[in-house]
């Protein structure tokens, strides 16, 4: 006997003691180690269901059994200190036409770093490009995806039902249709590199390698990249034991990163919904700083996760498996990244994209011409209580532009800034379901109850401000439209983006609709407009929907209506003259089946002062019609600017006016907004104010209306804001 024959002896014995404690740890280890049982149970019987996948159940089970070993036990037992070892003492070579293609370029994080604000779904760099059309050059496999994770992207919950037709896609996602047919074999297998247990250093030991597919030495890395050349990998490793040491989980997923660009694969890296690991997020910080420094693309589900409820979560499990939400949410957001890469590379639809207008948000528009937006914004539409919700706009030397869609929430007095620049608030239901918002000609519909979010419209007015409302049944929504510099009125349903038009006509363009929400008549100005807001009216029309008929109204203009359209109010234009500098001091109220024989006419008491021509800046009539809110803007001709707003109540009802005090600044000069609360009894305003004409605050002021003479109080401290700013929409919401 020689020396090499008793190492060998040693060796098999160490292996047989490793193996058998395995089988004993996965006992009491699992992807989550206090839901074990339930876990494989579910997984198990999960797989099973999916009858296409033969026998993977028992593959599963079988590979859940070998794969239970911690990382510090991989650490120990094998000695794995670092990913050269492992490659240092790999039996394979990976073939020459699989050896690293690309340099690796690396930028530098910054200080300011947020990975939490990160957008949900990325945008394709040009190294991400570059990285993946390299390896389709050395014959990496387009068709080919691998996936790189634990027990939370294992087909059953992660990409399976898509290859075995077990789904359905909602409206605005039927664009994905064509590519999961083509990507379609994927997604039904069992990679060699996901497993339930699985975690970041699990995929660079050979010890956790299936002996049935992998060769002896090779890592499931490697043996995965062997047997699926694939193109690109989808990276979701969520699961870290050992608090302490996110230093080596970064370190394992560099490396996993690495390997997938030196092998010309397209890493795409998943953050994860849920904090299980800690107190604090310690995996998805590491996830998005790799994805940043190797600039390739993360998918920041914690993001999206964030709008579900209980964040995506299943309640009733340990804290950190999906619920079916979740799962959902988390796949369909992997499609649509991947279908940015798909198309990139399909020619024929890259040559259709080449003739379309496409957008910044980068719109396909099929033959039905449906619309798709593959990368569709965020929004928080949801509130404990009340919230109300405002959009900003500020000059900057390029005109008024949005900052952004921001949230008041009533009962903590905090606002937050709740969506990108460049959104704004058209409109939302009656029964505050369906919020309406627009980025440029872009129009998307908000469903409040699953936070999902639907392009509409590719080609909205943007130069107008009120532009697109619902109808009273929520059903549908009139809209302007504009083409080659005309301008119309459609009707669209919102479930089917069907739309029909009711006003198109050469020489006289809609510019603005007046919210009259009962569906026989529209109610809309012409003119024309040079930029967003600064329009210039030159008619007020109402078109008969049921004669289709349009008839243009006389005397009559600011026409505003009650949300039922009992009522409405507006303002003459001869109360305007030379005499008070054509600003208009008087309301009109009238009833809309009675009309003139119903009217009435609000007089204001004048401030006095001299050149002061106080003029009616605005009024809002409450959620139940019986109550009008009147803004009295106290204006300074002399000094060119409002001095104070005065507050006036007119009860339609009681047929009284009441004195609500006023506040003094310029608030009226900068389109001020009021926003009655759906019960009718409280309003906000939301004020811009002045002193010295370079500096801008938000200030923003309630009042409980139960007390028909109460006073307006400040209800949170002022909002410095950098520039010229206003305020063009308002609304209250809550739930």
């Amino acid at each position: 006997m020689n020396i090499s024959f008793f190492l060998r002896i040693l060796f098999n014995l160490r292996t047989t003691v490793i193996i058998f404690l395995s089988f004993l740890v996965v006992i009491i280890v699992s992807c989550s180690p206090a839901d074990s049982k339930q876990n494989q149970t579910q997984q198990v019987q999960g797989v099973q269901q999916l009858n296409s996948w033969e026998n993977s159940g028992v593959k599963s089970q079988i590979k859940e059994t070998q794969d239970e070993l911690t990382e510090n036990e991989i650490q120990n037992n094998f000695e794995l200190i670092s990913p050269e070892i492992i490659e240092d003492n790999a039996d394979v070579n990976i073939e020459e036409s699989y050896s690293a293609l690309l340099e690796i370029n690396k930028r530098e994080i910054p200080d300011s770093f947020n990975w939490k604000g990160l957008p949900i779904l990325p945008e394709i760099s040009e190294n991400a490009f570059s990285i993946y059309q390299s390896g389709i050059l050395s014959g990496r496999n387009p068709q080919n995806i691998s996936v790189v994770g634990d027990c939370q992207a294992i087909p059953f919950v992660f990409l399976g039902k898509f290859g075995i037709h077990q789904y359905s896609l909602s409206p605005s996602d039927q664009y994905l249709e064509d590519m999961i047919e083509y990507y379609r074999p994927s997604f039904t297998r069992e990679g060699n590199a996901v497993r339930g247990g699985f975690t970041a250093a699990s995929v660079l030991t050979s010890i956790r390698s299936d002996p049935d597919h992998c060769i002896r030495g090779e890592t499931p890395l490697e043996c995965e990249w062997r047997e699926q050349n694939p193109s690109i990998a989808f990276i979701n490793m969520e699961t870290w034991r050992e608090n302490g040491t996110v230093d080596r989980y970064e370190s394992y997923l560099r490396t996993i990163v690495e390997f997938s660009i030196n092998q010309g694969t397209l890493p795409i890296i998943i953050t994860k919904a849920d904090k299980a690991e800690a107190e604090t997020h310690v995996i998805n910080p590491a996830m998005a700083r790799i994805a940043f420094e190797y600039d390739v693309p993360l998918i920041n589900f914690y993001q999206a996760a964030q709008y579900l409820e209980n964040y995506g979560i299943d309640p009733n499990r340990e804290g950190f498996h999906l619920s079916d939400a979740g799962y959902d949410l988390k796949q369909i957001l992997a499609l649509r990244t991947l279908y940015k890469i798909w198309s990139w590379t399909n020619q024929s639809k890259l040559e259709k994209k080449a003739e379309e207008d496409i957008s910044e948000h980068e719109l396909i528009v099929n033959e039905n011409e449906d619309l798709v937006d593959v990368n569709l914004p965020t929004f928080e539409f949801e509130c404990e209580g009340d919230c109300i919700y405002y959009d900003l706009f500020s000059n900057n030397g390029d005109g008024l532009t949005s900052q952004g869609i921001y949230k008041l929430e009533y009962l903590t007095k905090t606002v937050k800034l709740i969506s990108e620049p460049g959104y704004s608030i058209q409109d939302v239901s009656v029964d505050q379901k369906f919020v309406l918002v627009n980025k440029g000609s872009n129009l998307y519909l908000i469903n409040r109850k699953d936070q999902s979010v639907r392009l509409i419209l590719h080609d909205f007015f943007v130069n107008g401000v009120d532009t697109a409302f619902f109808d009273l049944y929520g059903n549908s929504i009139i809209v302007i439209t504009e083409e080659d510099i005309q301008t119309r009125i459609n009707r669209m349903d919102i479930d089917s983006n069907d739309r029909e038009v009711i006003f198109e006509q050469e020489e006289i363009n809609p510019i603005r609709l007046i919210k009259y929400r009962p569906p026989e008549k529209i109610y809309w100005e012409s003119g024309a407009c040079s930029a967003f807001d600064f329009c210039q009216q030159d008619g007020l029309w109402v078109t008969n929907l049921e004669t289709s008929s349009t008839q243009e109204i006389m005397e009559k203009e600011n026409l505003v209506f009650s949300g039922s359209g009992e009522f409405y109010a507006f303002q003459d234009p001869k109360h305007a003259n030379k005499y008070n500098y054509f600003q208009n001091p008087v309301l009109l109220v009238e009833e809309r089946e009675l009309g003139l024989l119903s009217r009435r006419v609000f007089y204001f008491p004048h401030p006095g002062g001299f050149r002061v021509n106080p003029k009616v800046a605005d009024y809002v009539f409450s959620a139940d019609g019986h109550k009008l809110f009147v803004l009295y803007d106290e204006y300074s001709n002399y000094f060119e600017k409002s001095l104070a707003l005065h507050f006036f109540i007119e009860d339609l009802e009681m047929r009284m006016a009441f004195d609500h005090g006023k506040i003094k600044g310029s608030y009226g000069s900068l389109n001020p907004q009021a926003v009655w609360s759906p019960d009718s009894d409280q309003i906000i305003l939301l004020m811009i104010n002045s002193e010295n004409e370079t500096e801008f605050d938000l200030e923003i002021f309630g009042a409980d209306l139960e007390n028909h003479y109460a006073e307006f109080d400040i209800l949170i401290e002022s909002i410095s804001l950098k520039q010229y700013s206003i305020i063009e929409h308002a609304v209250w919401l809550s739930d």
